[in-house]
């Protein structure tokens, strides 16, 4: 059963995450949004940016990241998906912007599909699309 945060429990999980990723959609300053979450401690912050890519942010700098081109059949889901990279890039151990090109790829993958993932979804198939597109 799903229920709604409260506003404690929001800024609680805030507080606890080292890691964020929020949308640029209704935060025209995201920018400074990013570097007061770097300053409170976050160890990556991630915005994304819909079909003009996302950008990232950490110690070691600014990274900014393509949308890929996908036929878009639905983005339902797509932020979800974009956010399941970066988990998937972290426990490989790849650096951050390898990570981030996994991102944009697996977010685009999922807008190709009605469901709110790509169907055919596995490491083999996101390792193949980056060889594909970064090589």
């Amino acid at each position: 059963m799903f229920r709604i945060l409260n506003v404690k429990e929001y800024l609680f999980i805030m507080m606890s995450a080292d890691v964020i990723q929020f949308s640029s959609e209704n935060n025209p300053n995201y920018r400074d949004t990013m570097k007061k979450l770097l300053a409170d401690g976050k160890k990556l912050i991630i915005c994304t940016h819909g079909d003009k890519g996302s950008t990232t942010l950490s110690h070691a700098g600014w990274i900014e990241t393509p949308a890929l081109k996908y036929e878009v059949i639905d983005t339902n889901g797509a932020g979800d998906a974009h956010f399941s990279g970066i988990l998937y890039g972290s426990t490989k151990g790849y650096e951050i912007e390898k990570t981030s090109k996994i991102a944009s790829i697996i977010g685009g993958m999922a807008v190709t599909s009605k469901e709110l993932a790509f169907n055919d979804l596995c490491s083999e198939k996101v390792e193949e699309e980056y060889k594909r597109l970064f090589f």
